[in-house]
């Protein structure tokens, strides 16, 4: 899909912008905050087999179950404006590769049944970040984050041969976070708007998102 010259997120993002570099309003305060957000899985592969072997032609399926948009929660406590640390939720959708072969019943060739096989992944992501911020006016701030995560793989296969059979398994491990962004206010003390790029470090690869957030302070 081609950009248009005429983006009306660009518009509203540009008007964030100029009501908060216009305000007098700080984009955030020390204290605590909760955060809420929509996190987009842009480089998120499909899964796929590393080597196809026995399958030869046999079609297979590769998808990813529902939206690379995906919800994302925080709760944190800014020590100052500049300063703070921040607990952060979120989870990938679920990649899936799915199989359906007819094959012949093992009680009578003369009968055949389908077969089909599915396996589907999903991380869950829960993380300590360290967050700073460098103002460049008195209202709008650049901010960084770095922390670690501890991330749950859940995996499940399940193979249908007249009857299903079905196998979960849940690894955890602990990985390295980030994001960089810009913060400004939405016109409310202590009330502020997010935009980020962020990166998770796996023992696989790197996954990065965008989020765009809002967080409120008490």
């Amino acid at each position: 899909m081609k950009n248009s010259n005429f983006s009306l997120p660009r518009v509203v993002l540009a008007t964030l912008l100029i009501s908060g570099i216009t305000t007098g309003i700080c984009a955030k305060e020390a204290g605590v905050y909760v955060h809420g957000g929509v996190t987009y899985w842009n480089d998120l592969e499909l899964p796929k087999f590393e080597d196809r072997g026995e399958l030869g032609d046999t079609p297979v399926d590769y998808e990813i179950d529902g939206s690379r948009a995906q919800p994302s929660f925080g709760i944190g406590f800014n020590f100052n404006k500049q300063w703070g640390i921040e607990a952060s939720y979120v989870a990938t959708p679920e990649r899936m590769i799915s199989i359906e072969v007819i094959s012949p019943s093992p009680l009578d060739m003369d009968e055949v049944l389908p077969v089909s096989w599915l396996a589907t992944a999903q991380h869950t992501v829960v993380g300590i970040n360290a967050v700073y911020d460098l103002y460049v006016n008195t209202n709008v701030s650049l901010f960084a984050k770095a922390g670690a995560a501890m991330t749950r793989h859940t995996s499940e296969t399940r193979v249908s041969f007249g009857d299903e059979t079905s196998l979960v398994e849940e690894e955890e491990s602990t990985e390295l976070v980030g994001a960089v962004g810009v913060r400004f206010p939405i016109g409310m003390k202590n009330t502020s708007i997010s935009i980020a790029y962020q990166f998770l470090e796996t023992s696989e690869d790197r996954e990065t998102s965008f989020e765009v957030g809002l967080q409120w302070g008490f």
